[in-house]
Order: structure tokens, then sequence, then C-alpha cells
């Protein structure tokens, strides 16, 4: 015989009844008396459990490749992984944010787990500027914050107390979304400067990278960064061959001057080079591979400078995409220094 598609067959006029069902009052009594039971019912601790599922969990929680993703299936193993899972965050939507805003703020033991923080959603400054310094009060241990400016703006200009236990701690300005210096140049340092909590804001930086469309100008607020040790300055350069080498350079010296006129004296500072958008496109419609980035001569350059600060550059690769480096610099504790300072030192192995 021969399988039909659907073997069961019911008359056009078949169809369920609905019938209302309650529970007896002995049911009832009985799942009631459960619930007490179970509200009674001490909690067991963690190291009650077996040795062997103890090891488990600690090796979870400890790996970075799969503690973060674990689908917790259990509230001791939630709070064990707690601390691997919000030691680093990256947040690129407003639900995102909205959600981490919620948890952190509702959650003391949630907020102290934070300790690198990236912020760059789709949510638009007005949204973000609400959300953020709220996050930046929670998370008492943050160590590592990347925003856009206008966050900072408003974590020094609020009411509220400056959060004394957030400490020293590294910042990087990121303005994809829009030019900071929309108004008069430098409005953004004086504002902050003005504000309830702006000097304290500054006076808690020790590490500092401004992206794309900060100056190191008259405006920079060099007196009030008395922990800076670090700093770090993105530039988009177009850079197609030897022609242009002359201006990378020119790109370099200009840069320790700055330092030097601001009276900045530092550990590392990094100039980094990003590739203009539209030659690597280009090329890329051409056929063509865009020219390597002259590591070695501006390495060389750099050593050069004679400035206070140690200079060092890093170019930065046609091939990485600026949110996955911000991403990955968050994530696998590789900041800007760290990659400067192994460019540098392998260009200077070829010397």
């Amino acid at each position: 015989m021969a399988l039909e598609i659907f073997p069961f067959h019911h008359s056009d006029d078949f169809g369920y009844e609905i019938v209302e069902r309650r529970a007896s009052p002995r049911a009832r009594c009985s799942l009631y008396e459960q619930v007490l039971e179970a509200q009674a019912r001490q909690e067991r601790s963690f190291l009650d459990l077996p040795v062997d599922l103890i090891i488990s969990i600690l090796a979870i929680a400890a790996s970075r490749s799969t503690g973060i993703t674990l689908a917790l299936t259990s509230s001791w193993i939630a709070d064990v992984t707690l601390t691997a899972r919000l030691a680093h965050i990256s947040i690129r939507t407003v639900r995102a944010l909205e959600s981490f805003h919620h948890h952190v703020c509702s959650s003391l033991r949630a907020a102290g787990a934070v300790q690198t923080l990236w912020i760059l959603t789709n949510a638009g400054s007005h949204r973000e500027r609400t959300l953020i310094p709220d996050v930046l009060r929670a998370c008492v241990n943050l160590r590592a914050v990347a925003c856009q400016v206008s966050a900072l703006e408003d974590l020094s200009s609020a009411e509220d107390p400056f959060p004394q236990s957030l400490g020293p701690f590294r910042l990087t300005l990121m303005e994809n979304m829009r030019h900071p210096y929309a108004g008069s140049p430098g409005s953004n340092w004086g504002r902050i400067l003005s504000d309830h909590h702006g000097t304290s804001v500054l006076h808690n930086l020790t590490h500092l990278h401004l992206a794309q469309y900060h100056e190191l100008d008259t405006h920079f607020p060099a007196a009030h960064l008395p922990r800076l040790t670090h700093l770090a300055m993105g530039k988009f350069q177009t850079w197609i061959g030897g022609p242009y080498f002359p201006a990378l350079v020119r790109r370099v010296s200009d840069f320790a001057e700055e330092l030097d006129q601001l009276s900045l004296q530092l550990a590392m500072a990094v100039l980094v080079f990003w590739p203009h958008k539209n030659v690597t496109r280009k090329s890329t419609q051409r056929g063509q591979s865009p020219q390597p980035w002259p590591v070695h001569e501006l390495a060389q350059a750099a050593r050069d400078c004679g400035s206070g600060s140690n200079i060092m550059v890093y170019c930065a690769s046609y091939a990485d995409k600026e949110s996955e480096f911000w991403e990955q610099s968050v994530g696998a504790g590789e900041d800007i220094w760290t990659l400067a300072q192994k460019q540098m030192s392998e260009a200077n192995q070829t010397d």
C-alpha cells in the first residue's frame, strides 16, 4: 500500500470543543504546599556540588571563547560566569544599549564586573548621551571606555555627584557620526571644562585616544590632564605611493611639534594613520592592490623627531574595518599603544 502524504482523514465538520478546566481544590492545595516547601528549602552552596562539576564550570567560565556565548541554563552558572561575560563589552545597537543600561543600573554586582566598555551605536548622539552617563556611573570598576564625545559632555554636566570610584581610566573618543567641532573650534573641550565635573573627568584620564576629527590645537586641555601618560591621534591619510611620502613625514614632525608646544611629555604618543576609504575603493575597482604603508620609513621619522615624548606611528591595514578594530582592542586587550609597539618593533628588526 502506498503511503499517503497525510494519512489522517477527518470529516469536514470535525472540530474541537473548548472546555474550561479548573484545578480541583485538592490540586490547588497541593501546589500551594509545594511552593511553600520550595521557599523554605535552603539553597545549596556552589561548593556543595561535586568536585568534577565545579571544575567543569570553572573551566567554562575561564574560557573566553565559550564563556561569553554560553547558553546559561541555570542561575548558579550565570553567577559563576558573570565576571567572564561582562568584563569586556562592545555595544553596537540602541536596543543593546538600552538593555545593558537597564541591566547594570539594576544590578550592582553586574555593574561591578564591567572593566572595558566600547559603545558606538545607531542610536544617534541624543540617545547615547542620555544613557551612557548612567552606565559610566554604575560601572564602578570601569578601566577603559570608548564612546562619542557627546556622552562625555553629559557625564561632566550632570548634577549627580561624579563617581569617585571611577578612578583612573582610559578613554577613546570616536566621532564616526558627526564632526566634534561643528560649532566653534575646540568647543567640546571648553564645554567639558565649564561643567560641574569636567575637571574631575579629565583629571582621571591616563590614556587618551582621539580619533579622526580631533586636533592638538590651542583648545586642547593639556593643563587639565595631570595623569595623562599615553596619547594617540587618528588621521585619515591618502597614500598611493612615493609622491605622498613627504606628506606623511610632515604629519609625524607636526605631531611632535604640537606635543612640545603643549608641553606634553608622555610615556608614549602614537600617530595613527588610517587609509582613506576613497583610495581603497578606487584601487579595488581597478583591480589593483593598495600600496603598502612605508612603515619602516615612518618609524625612522618618528625616532628622528627628538621630542620630549616617546613618539610612535601605527599604520592600519587596508583590510581593517574601523569598527572591528575598536571591538578587537576591547575584547583582546590590544590597545593602540600595544599595537604600535609591535609594529615599531617589527620595523626596527629590519634595520
